[in-house]
């Protein structure tokens, strides 16, 4: 299960995650993903104690969009991972 930090708010329907994290944080994150992805049709995040489980089918859409403010010097990745939600394991 991926375990994102503590908030004051309950994971929903619809949440949105912005924090910095270390690079180890980074890795372990996706590497549970990815385990995740490997070894099941389900991904389990959880939040304040809360979790919610993503039954999913293919065919996933990835979509990669990147972005860089050369003012600021700060450079976007931006990875989103679509799919429909598989109703038999609900």
């Amino acid at each position: 299960m991926v375990e994102l930090p503590s908030s004051s708010d309950e994971l929903g329907a619809e949440f949105e995650y912005d924090q910095n994290v270390t690079k180890q944080d980074l890795i372990s994150f996706l590497e549970e993903l990815l385990g995740q992805l490997k070894n099941d049709d389900a991904v389990t995040v959880s939040m304040v104690g809360t979790e919610a489980t993503f039954p999913f089918e293919e065919p996933i859409n990835l979509e990669i969009e990147t972005d860089y403010n050369k003012k600021l010097g700060k450079r976007e990745l931006e990875i989103e991972i679509e799919f429909r939600e598989d109703e038999t394991r609900t």
